[in-house]
């Protein structure tokens, strides 16, 4: 009886990965990203790589 309760619950596990997978694909493919379209000015990159070596 035992056995069948982990079968049981390792179906349901798997039904559930299954589910969340299909659920992670169906985002990615309806909600496409939007570009920011901003301007970065050069200067960031060199306030980040100062901040980053200190």
């Amino acid at each position: 009886m035992l056995r069948k309760t982990r079968s049981h619950v390792a179906s349901l596990l798997a039904l559930c990965d299954a589910l969340f997978g299909v659920a992670l694909a169906a985002v990615w493919v309806l909600v496409p990203a939007t570009p920011a379209l901003a301007y970065v000015d050069p200067s960031v990159m060199t306030y980040t790589i100062q901040a980053l070596a200190a």
